[in-house]
């Protein structure tokens, strides 16, 4: 079996692998499942991503978006 997301309207997102809870650690990967999930299935373009996650001051290390 594999993994999957579990999204209920109340509470903590989370992924699990069977009965395996798979631990999230940061707000960061929170934002991207969260994102991913209200996405639907739609490609989310790093640009995107990369707003949300840092907003208007990305880290320099992160490279310019596609």
């Amino acid at each position: 079996m594999g993994a999957h997301t579990w999204s209920p309207l109340l509470g903590p997102v989370e992924t699990r692998d069977g009965a395996r809870r798979i631990a999230l650690s940061g707000s960061k990967a929170h934002t991207v499942l969260a994102v991913l999930l209200l996405a639907r299935g739609q490609v989310v373009n790093d640009g995107r991503l990369s707003q949300l996650l840092w907003g208007w001051s990305p880290p320099a290390t992160l490279p310019p978006p596609r």
